[in-house]
């Protein structure tokens, strides 16, 4: 028997929100790698005021793409252009459907003339590879899942992140002096432990560091280089308990709502060949934020800040609409602190780590201005931060909110039902939160 379709899914649910909501969604944790080193709290710490070593290689999907029409279809496919990428240079892949609404993003590398890999979640794979084999692309491409599904699958990377303020006089160390000089989001080739890899200038949580990557064959030696270089100054391992949490510093949303379930034949034939059992299925769908219409919880690249990503020099999918969108109104990204008092009433004292992508209610004045759509508690500022989208002068930094803290039931309870839920004060501040993120981060 066929495995069932997205489609399939949602036909049985009866709508697209009916088969993600959810009243009591799961943790999820990168797979295979330790939950907690030395404590999640003084793993946080590290990023944030010495330095942490990331193990990104077993949570992340690659696609491989190669072929006579490998920039051409990417460049179509994507708001970026990709014709005058570097070989060695990364670039922010970001995908929108017919109305310019997000549908995906990931970071592509160019490793050849013809020859990219795409890593990231699968939505945006996913959707290359459809569209691949829709348009008829002269192209080969191959996908490579996480570990998630299968502990014992060999990646075919590692990925190591060394990150944080000492991140660079560890590099230094570990290497025997400076790394070639590399532009933000370019990569270098650097030997070290008697092999030969990339490293790629990149940071999770805004702060400054490498994302080094190479044949997986080889992680143990380099791995363990790192570790006997990083003595010194005080690295930590961060674990998967920590590790997601950063990007609430960064300013990163990992995993909006992927629009692509609107009722246009297009859509459904792509929905008709997604397996059900990916995120876009599967993901849960939840927090005090209820709409039975899946397109509230949709979203622009505008309002994620990818304007950097925006390249209106190329035709590409979706990009008469989006240009459309450009001076429409729209909500800001936004932090949104929230009191630690009211976090430790609404939550309990102890109360442990948060890591979330509910989609909670944030009001002013006792009115809707906008939602979370990641939220993390960070122990060095000893209180939640949520990735928000908010409306209006609600965006402006200072701004005194309240988050209405749950998960609404779902069904045919009212949207704006009063369930009781704990309500929390807090306030907006600039996004990203980090201060050398949104200063520095991108500067060369």
């Amino acid at each position: 028997m066929a495995a069932p379709s997205l489609q399939d899914g949602i036909d049985k649910a009866g709508s697209a929100v009916n088969l993600r909501w959810t009243d009591q969604p799961r943790l999820w944790n990168p797979p295979v790698v330790a939950p907690e080193f030395s404590g999640w709290r003084k793993e946080q710490a590290a990023w944030k005021d010495g330095v942490a070593l990331m193990d990104l290689s077993y949570h992340m999907w690659d696609t491989f793409i190669t072929g006579p029409d490998a920039t051409r279809m990417l460049s179509e496919l994507s708001t970026n252009d990709y014709v005058r990428t570097a070989v060695d240079q990364a670039k922010q892949f970001v995908a929108v459907n017919e109305d310019g609404h997000l549908v995906g993003d990931g970071i592509l590398l160019r490793r050849a003339e013809q020859d990219y890999v795409l890593t990231g979640r699968p939505t945006a794979q996913n959707w290359v590879t459809h569209q691949a084999q829709q348009r008829g692309y002269d192209v080969e491409l191959h996908s490579d899942p996480d570990c998630s599904r299968d502990p014992n699958h060999v990646p075919p990377f590692f990925r190591y992140q060394i990150q944080g303020p000492l991140a660079q006089q560890l590099v230094e160390a570990a290497f025997g002096g400076p790394l070639p000089m590399t532009k933000f989001f370019h990569t270098s080739h650097v030997t070290l432990a008697g092999t030969t890899f990339r490293a790629l200038r990149h940071g999770m949580a805004g702060q400054p560091g490498y994302e080094f990557i190479g044949d997986h064959a080889d992680h143990a030696p380099v791995k363990e280089a790192f570790l006997k270089a990083g003595e010194q100054f005080g690295l930590e391992q961060v674990g998967s308990v920590a590790y997601p949490t950063a990007q609430a510093e960064g300013g990163w949303v990992p995993a909006p709502v992927p629009a692509i379930y609107d009722d246009t034949e297009a859509l459904r034939a792509y929905r008709s060949w997604l397996p059900l059992h990916t995120p876009d299925g599967m993901q849960p769908l939840n927090g005090s934020f209820y709409s039975p219409d899946i397109a509230d919880y949709y979203v622009t690249p505008y309002e994620l800040d990818y304007h950097r990503s925006i390249s209106f020099s190329h035709d590409f999918l979706g990009r008469d609409a989006l240009q459309g969108l450009k001076d429409a109104e729209r909500r800001t990204k936004v932090t949104v602190v929230m009191d630690a008092g009211d976090v430790s009433q609404a939550l309990g004292a102890d109360h442990g780590p948060v890591n979330t992508l509910a989609k909670q209610r944030i009001e002013l004045d006792g009115e809707l201005v906008g939602t979370t759509e990641y939220t993390a508690f960070n122990d060095p500022y000893d209180t939640m931060l949520s990735l928000a989208l908010v409306s209006g002068d609600a965006a402006k930094p200072g701004t005194r909110v309240t988050v209405t803290w749950g998960n609404h039931p779902g069904g045919n309870t009212a949207p704006d039902a009063d369930l009781g839920f704990p309500r929390i004060r807090a306030t907006v501040q600039p996004c990203p939160f980090n201060e050398f993120a949104r200063a520095g981060y991108r500067q060369d």
